[in-house]
């Protein structure tokens, strides 16, 4: 169920996997993190002191396809709905 599609294949990845992967080939600053934005998306945060906005997108990384059915996704949430 923490599965991300990968590569041009789509194949599962374990998400922790890919937030560790993507911090490393992003080498991350002081007070930036990796998180996860949604619909497939990762982002570098820049965290900041004080003021109303705590952090800022410093990057946007499209990982998963937005394009591609991802058919294992669909089986796997399937079988949780019999339960």
């Amino acid at each position: 169920m923490t599965a991300i599609a990968q590569g041009e294949g789509a194949v599962p990845a374990h998400f922790d996997c890919v937030l560790r992967d993507i911090a490393e080939k992003e080498e991350l600053q002081a007070k930036e993190k990796v998180c996860y934005l949604g619909n497939g998306t990762f982002g570098i945060l820049k965290f900041k002191q004080g003021g109303p906005v705590r952090f800022s997108i410093r990057k946007r990384i499209q990982y998963e396809a937005a394009d591609k059915d991802i058919v294992w996704r669909k089986r796997i949430s399937s079988r949780g709905k019999s339960r």
